[in-house]
């Protein structure tokens, strides 16, 4: 098991993400009552698209949309290889698969990364991995195909 690592994107960073064939822009914008708040632009236009946001402290690790009223993703940590009793998504069951993984991402290795599987009520599989101190790196179909990947990040 884990205890804690930090999943959350590191601030001093600029993330870009491919996802629906178009690259999206991750920019820090503030901590706020122990969440951070990151605002995510169209790349190729700069259009301003939403903000996300995401928490980490000793009992669980979420992610979501500013206005959403809820998470998409709230898992307990510390985190640990088996079934766990997400808040959110209430529709899915979650299990960890692994907490020390490695990945490969556009030519980019990972170590000690968490691999989570959600299986939703509409059958629809998603794995995801997460680095330590980057957070989310790739999110996949169950037959591997990508939703989301981190193109590469920059140094502010």
């Amino acid at each position: 098991s884990r205890t804690n690592a930090p999943m959350t994107k590191n601030k001093l960073y600029t993330y870009y993400y491919e996802q629906d064939n178009e690259v999206r822009r991750f920019e820090f914008v503030k901590t706020y009552d122990g969440a951070d708040y990151w605002d995510v632009y169209d790349d190729a236009t700069g259009n301003y698209l939403h903000t996300d946001i995401y928490r980490q402290n000793g009992t669980f690790y979420g992610e979501t949309m500013a206005g959403y009223g809820g998470y998409f993703l709230a898992i307990p940590t510390p985190f640990r290889i088996g079934d766990v009793q997400a808040k959110y998504p209430a529709d899915a069951d979650v299990t960890i698969l692994n907490t020390r993984g490695f990945l490969t991402v556009r030519g980019t290795s990972y170590t000690n990364v968490l691999v989570l599987k959600e299986v939703r009520a509409s059958k629809q599989t998603i794995i995801s991995y997460y680095a330590t101190d980057v957070g989310l790196l790739l999110s996949t179909t169950e037959d591997g195909r990508e939703l989301i990947v981190l193109a590469k990040r920059q140094k502010k």
